[in-house]
């Protein structure tokens, strides 16, 4: 086997693209998930279904990433990017991310979904949802967290779909469109007019109009 010898200089430009990518990664993060400490996310909540005392331990004492796992969050960012630029060339109407904020019993609960796709099928408007990870492998099945923010975004878009709960920022962290319904915040990025819905018309792993 090969072994790569590496110089001072090398070594140097490592330490930097190490640092900058940490400062990036936290910029990004303050930028459009805000203060992760003033509400509860759906990646709280999904962590806390594999390990209950980690995800508690995250939000009392956030401990700041290592830099693999600094680098494998990113990746999945720049994937999303990639999946983002795909949709706009085949003229698809996507929110990202889409906020939905509210509360229960108190509690400020905040989600943000990659993309939320909204199209039409046989006459009937459709909403999807895609989530986009970055793994170390791919498992043969999805994980537990990943299966419970999955649905918890299905289940909290649907349950405020007519509640003033959907925000939208620009990559500058700024609020473009902010308290607004599902709907209405269709008709203004796509000028789609989608009707209310009622709870009988959800179903397990989505919803049809």
């Amino acid at each position: 086997m090969a072994q790569v010898i590496v110089n001072d200089r090398e070594k140097h430009l490592l330490g930097l693209l190490k640092i900058g990518l940490q400062v990036y990664a936290d910029n990004e993060s303050r930028k459009l998930l805000g203060s992760r400490q003033d509400y509860v996310g759906l990646s709280d909540i999904s962590s806390y279904a594999e390990c209950p005392r980690r995800a508690v331990l995250q939000k009392i004492k956030p401990v700041q990433k290592n830099f693999l796992e600094t680098l494998i969050l990113q990746r999945g960012h720049w994937f999303e990017e990639g999946i983002g630029k795909a949709l706009s060339v085949l003229n698809l109407n996507y929110v990202i991310p889409l906020e939905i904020k509210t509360e229960i019993h108190g509690t400020p609960l905040v989600a943000h979904l990659d993309f939320t796709l909204v199209g039409e099928s046989k006459g009937k408007s459709i909403v999807r949802i895609l989530e986009v990870k970055s793994v170390t492998d791919i498992p043969e099945s999805p994980r537990t967290a990943h299966f419970y923010q999955v649905h918890g975004q299905a289940g909290l878009l649907t349950e405020n779909w007519n509640n003033p709960a959907f925000s939208l920022k620009n990559n500058h962290g700024e609020y473009l469109y902010q308290d607004l319904t599902f709907s209405q915040l269709c008709e203004k990025l796509f000028g789609v007019l989608l009707p209310e819905i009622q709870h009988r018309q959800m179903w397990k792993h989505g919803f049809c109009i």
